[in-house]
């Protein structure tokens, strides 16, 4: 009873503009459906329907978000995220930039990099660098022993074999070198390690600059989920989602979010659990106020099937009208050509329209 439910809840509508008046009156702020599906084959026009709606949507000065993973190339989920948070960051205002700096620092504290922020002095602002891991190391074991027992002593960071006799051999060198990366990363001094070695070699590129940002910004430090843990990667991704959901529904309380999903088909397994639980489950449900989602792909059936508060429907051909204006305005035909003639032969899809006409024009050359 449920499948038949779903099915007639299934809208089949004549013509693109038709669609397209009928998903921009479900996305109005009345309308108690937030989350669509589209379904259509390969080459109806699925793409620029969702093209349209973005049109649309910023028109209305709606927060757009656009996300096609035919265009993925294996799309994970951390990359789904942070997709998600830069187009928000980009469209959002100066008062959402906290929400911002939180949840890049959930992310960097949730995943592993080479390169750390750290805020310093440059030219008399505070502002927010990357420290490289690899590089820092590097350096220092350019130093001499006892210019790193001075970083120790200034930053108050105990080396190993303290108080006692260190030689001057590259093996004690790397083992104090390493316990006091590890120690100003345990106490959050990397900063200060950084400042204070940079005294004792100022010739050495010490700072990546390349994360610079405005005073008191957290960045992105690009770090990456744990791979073969996958607890671990669970974990990492709730924290992550959990501050990207705070984020979302922050900024959905002063203004209306968009999302659009293209080629849900080709999201990977991890990231379609990802979405349904993070966005399509929490919006049928009516958690997320403000934002709404349409979903597009060739086979919509698995979604259609789970007891959603979800609207359906089937992306149709060109109307006879949308097949004439496709032909006179966009592709140069006389109004009196024979266009009649080719929808009928087309069907109205899009994709055999463009190729019959290119096809008829290679017989001609």
């Amino acid at each position: 009873m449920k499948q038949m439910q779903n099915e007639n809840a299934q809208k089949n509508l004549n013509g693109h503009e038709a669609q397209l008046s009928q998903l921009q009156a479900m996305l109005c702020d009345g309308h108690t459906n937030h989350v669509l599906t589209v379904e259509a084959d390969r080459g109806m026009g699925k793409s620029h329907l969702l093209r349209k709606l973005a049109q649309l949507g910023e028109a209305q000065q709606q927060t757009v978000i656009e996300i096609d993973f035919s265009q993925a190339n294996g799309l994970d989920t951390l990359y789904l995220i942070r997709r998600i948070r830069d187009q928000l960051e980009e469209r959002g205002t100066a008062v959402d930039r906290a929400n911002f700096d939180l949840l890049n620092k959930v992310i960097n504290e949730q995943t592993q990099s080479r390169n750390l922020p750290a805020a310093i002095g440059i030219n008399g602002e505070i502002q927010t660098v990357s420290v490289n891991l690899d590089q820092l190391r590097q350096n220092l074991l350019g130093l001499q022993i006892d210019q790193i027992e001075t970083l120790s002593h200034d930053l108050n960071l105990d080396l190993p074999a303290d108080g006692m006799r260190v030689t001057e051999s590259e093996a004690d060198k790397q083992l104090m070198v390493d316990h006091l990366l590890t120690e100003a990363k345990r106490l959050d001094i990397l900063a200060d390690l950084v400042v204070q070695a940079q005294l004792e070699n100022p010739a050495l590129g010490w700072w990546d600059t390349s994360l610079e940002s405005a005073a008191g910004r957290v960045v992105d430090a690009q770090g990456t989920l744990h791979v073969a843990d996958l607890p671990a990667r669970r974990r990492a991704i709730g924290e992550i989602s959990r501050a990207l959901f705070r984020t979302l529904a922050q900024m959905a309380l002063t203004r209306q979010v968009l999302l659009l999903i293209d080629a849900w088909g080709e999201a990977g397994d991890e990231s379609q659990r990802w979405l349904f639980h993070w966005l399509i489950k929490p919006l049928c449900q009516q958690k997320l106020k403000g934002v709404k989602l349409v979903v597009c792909g060739r086979d919509m059936t698995a979604l259609r099937m789970i007891d959603l508060n979800a609207s359906h429907s089937r992306l149709g051909p060109l109307s006879l009208s949308e097949t004439r204006q496709l032909l006179v305005e966009k592709m140069g035909f006389s109004a009196d050509s024979d266009i009649e003639e080719i929808h009928e032969w087309s069907g109205g899809i899009p994709s055999v329209i463009t190729t019959l006409i290119a096809a008829n024009q290679v017989e001609h050359e």
